[in-house]
């Protein structure tokens, strides 16, 4: 399955295209333990939240995470050290 997460949430640049993926809000009770994700940490309020879930592989996080931080950068210009932050998490492997 792709992973899950809203397109309108990055910013992809020209020539880079959103990766396959169900357009939908990521909820992490319903992300496979298995599989990485993205997760957001509001800074202000020091809450983390689900950005993707269910990425199948590293490079496609990497994508990801930096798309999301240049949507960050662009809809809270100036903020700093106050910006959200984009973790990319790995399941533990036992």
């Amino acid at each position: 399955m792709p992973p899950k997460f809203m397109s309108s949430s990055f910013d992809f640049t020209k020539g880079e295209d959103a990766p396959e993926h169900i357009e939908g809000y990521p909820c992490s009770e319903e992300r496979d333990p298995t599989k990485i994700w993205l997760e957001g940490l509001d800074t202000f309020s020091h809450e983390y939240y689900p950005v993707a879930i269910d990425i199948d592989d590293a490079p496609t996080a990497r994508v990801l995470q930096a798309a999301r931080e240049r949507q960050i950068a662009r809809v809270q210009p100036n903020a700093g050290s106050i910006q959200d932050k984009t973790i990319v998490r790995h399941p533990v492997q036992n």
